[in-house]
């Protein structure tokens, strides 16, 4: 009796799929990329700017558009927006979603999703061309929208729908062929994005601080360290142990770096630190300035330090236990 051969295995389909963005978002998405396309291997990206395709040059929408289509789409069966603060405001954002939706002569339009970025959390506000193929809770229209994905599996379902939908749900896409001449004014910043509002903009206290705080008032450190040689976790796992770190800051968009929130003085906190992870390099400073592109929760929290409440109301005899010594003593 001839034994039956086993059924080869058949690795997931892996699309190609337009990457649409905001530059100030970059880093964001550079993350968002190679975690789920080179890591995970959900899907195949073709991206502007960020990995190597150039930015067409030029202010005539028509020209742009059909030259996105043809050059940097047309390998692409699925557009994905990945949604930040500030995304809803560009044109050429409007201009990509534009020319994925065309169809060519022997081509069928790409299947559009949109994909909050993890700094946003659960919402973000829609491009209106976007959001005239879309209906709340995806029960109808041509677009799907999300928050950020928790699982390769959901991600890889999200763009197949999207890659279906070309055939399944084409006759429900809205394409006006007017668009956006110029940047639309951002809801979020109150501004017209460029380069030169964008570089002005790092500068105002919504994305700097100068801070001088007196002494024993709570002051936000700044901890840089080697990520690949100093676990993150297991620091934020220590800080949550020191009643004299009563915050602290990580983001995903600078995975070397920490702010602390403590009373304490930096040399202070720096040798808490040291005699932890004996042998680790790391730095600590002041924030006695700072500046730079991050998401608004980072300079809300940098401008403002506050308690978490973890150690707030701590006890004599819990200070006694602990080990801790209130600041000035």
């Amino acid at each position: 009796m001839s034994s039956i051969p086993p059924i080869p295995f058949a690795p997931p389909v892996r699309r190609k799929v337009f990457v649409s963005y905001f530059r100030g978002d970059r880093v964001e998405v550079e993350e968002f990329i190679e975690r789920w396309a080179e890591d995970e291997l959900v899907f195949l990206p073709q991206i502007v700017g960020a990995f190597g395709r150039g930015v067409i040059k030029s202010n005539n929408p028509e020209y742009v558009i059909g030259r996105i289509r043809t050059e940097q789409i047309t390998d692409a069966t699925v557009t994905m927006v990945l949604m930040g603060s500030c995304t809803h405001s560009r044109r050429h954002v409007d201009w990509e979603i534009q020319a994925s939706l065309r169809r060519g002569a022997d081509s069928l339009p790409n299947g559009l999703l949109g994909v909050i970025l993890p700094s946003q959390g659960k919402a973000a506000l829609l491009p209106p061309r976007f959001e005239m193929n879309w209906v709340p809770e995806n029960r109808g229209g041509y677009a799907r929208y999300y928050v950020a994905p928790s699982s390769a599996i959901q991600l890889r379902a999200w763009i197949e729908d999207a890659f279906q939908a070309r055939r399944s749900r084409a006759d429900r896409i809205k394409n006006l062929r007017d668009a956006m001449e110029y940047n639309a004014q951002c809801k979020v910043c109150g501004v017209t994005h460029s380069r030169r509002v964008d570089s002005k903009l790092r500068g105002i206290p919504r994305t700097g601080v100068f801070t001088t705080p007196p002494p024993g008032a709570k002051r936000c450190l700044v901890l840089n360290f080697n990520p690949l040689s100093f676990s993150r976790q297991l620091l934020l796992d220590f800080l949550d142990t020191q009643p004299d770190v009563v915050n602290w800051f990580a983001s995903n968009a600078l995975p070397g770096q920490v702010i602390v929130v403590s009373e304490r003085s930096c040399s202070e906190v720096a040798a808490m630190i040291r005699t932890r992870f004996s042998g680790e390099s790391f730095t600590l400073s002041t924030v006695s300035e700072i500046d730079g592109w991050m998401n608004q929760e980072y300079w809300d929290f940098v401008n403002t330090p506050k308690s978490s409440g973890r150690w707030d109301g701590l006890t004599p005899l819990g200070q006694l236990l602990l080990g801790y010594r209130p600041p000035g003593n």
